[in-house]
């Protein structure tokens, strides 16, 4: 079975975080244009604490109200719309991106994140979760925080430190994920430390990657090899197995 390492091409993704009016969304719409200048492909998961986005007065709000998914294709644009929730995971998994862009989301604590902080800026700065972030950007400095104010400099931080756990909370390398992300920000760990992303098998459904902890990884690792030696030509080396359901 094929052995895996941390390089497995997860995307990177950062996390613009800050309270209402501080340019959290100007600040990705010039990031987008700075990575777009690199050739990178950018996606943006925005967040809202409305009940849906705005499309009303349309045709295709009629269609949303009795379609379960709704795909909408125009001259210049496509959108897909459920009508649920999706999970964060569910929705990464469908992008297909050099950069994942955040707005808000503060409350996800497995990838890192840029503080927008102005002077005018009064609300509490510990619920933005400072441990993970990589900087911070706007007129107000943060103690501990190296302060970008260049959007290239800015940019080619991302690059360098964007990054994202599975998310599973194994608890294999001894820690959650929110603290091996704390831990990855502060130079300390690096993704070959996150057991998932290491593991000696390989998972997809759907072409979509599975991860597991060490118990099912020791559990399936077992179990497989332990059937195939039992067939004519098995030998010791990497094995591929391909199930259609």
């Amino acid at each position: 079975m094929k052995k895996n390492s941390s390089s497995q091409k997860l995307p990177k993704i950062i996390s613009i975080v800050g309270y209402k009016n501080t340019g959290k969304t100007t600040l990705i719409y010039k990031l987008i244009k700075e990575f777009k200048s690199k050739n990178l492909k950018t996606a943006v998961i925005k967040n809202s604490h409305a009940e849906s986005f705005d499309k009303e007065n349309t045709d295709t709000k009629k269609l949303i109200e009795v379609s379960d998914v709704v795909v909408g294709r125009a001259k210049n644009e496509t959108f897909l719309n459920f009508q649920e929730q999706l999970s964060f995971n569910k929705i990464v998994s469908c992008l297909k991106s050099d950069i994942i862009l955040v707005e808000g989301m503060k409350k996800y604590n497995f990838f890192p994140r840029v503080i927008v902080f102005n002077e005018d800026t009064k609300e509490d700065l510990s619920k933005l979760i400072p441990e993970l972030a990589i900087c911070s950007y706007g007129t107000k400095k943060i103690k501990g925080l190296k302060n970008i104010k260049s959007i290239k400099t800015l940019s080619d931080t991302i690059i360098k430190k964007a990054f994202l756990l599975p998310n599973l909370n194994c608890g294999d390398c001894k820690q959650n994920c929110f603290e091996m992300a704390k831990q990855i920000v502060a130079g300390k760990k690096t993704l070959k430390d996150c057991s998932a992303l290491n593991s000696s098998i390989t998972i997809k459904i759907n072409n979509k990657k599975v991860f597991s902890n060490r118990f099912v990884e020791k559990v399936f690792k077992e179990m497989i090899v332990a059937m195939l030696k039992n067939l004519k030509g098995y030998e010791e080396g990497d094995i591929e197995i391909s199930l259609n359901t």
